[in-house]
């Protein structure tokens, strides 16, 4: 699934339908691998390096549908498998509603930052 063609934007005025803490969501998914890609901006054609996630299922022989694709939050400010693994108990995947996406984000209270004015 695509969330790398939406803006930030998008992606913030949609709501989570579903979470899982990522280890459950590796449980549910398969093996997680990270890795850096690049996307030209469309409109500018600016060139971005991004990081994203895929999770394989060992079960579904499928190369076609065996992948979830999971998108890093910008926000998370981890970008490596040794990063993840340290972090892991404090991350979760969520589901993004209008678009189906998943993104990988901080778990509860810490997704969140106050906003005191």
């Amino acid at each position: 699934m695509a969330t790398n063609n939406m803006t930030i934007q998008e992606r913030q005025n949609q709501g989570i339908s579903d979470s899982w803490s990522l280890r459950d969501f590796r449980n549910k998914m398969g093996k997680m691998q990270i890795g850096k890609f690049a996307k030209a901006d469309e409109a500018t054609g600016e060139v971005r390096e991004f990081t994203s996630c895929v999770f394989t299922d060992p079960n579904n022989p499928n190369q076609q549908t065996n992948k979830t694709f999971v998108a890093i939050s910008s926000k998370l400010g981890i970008s490596t498998a040794k990063e993840i693994k340290e972090n892991v108990d404090n991350l979760q995947v969520v589901k993004l509603s209008q678009s189906g996406s998943y993104v990988l984000c901080h778990k509860g209270a810490n997704a969140w930052e106050d906003v005191d004015f």
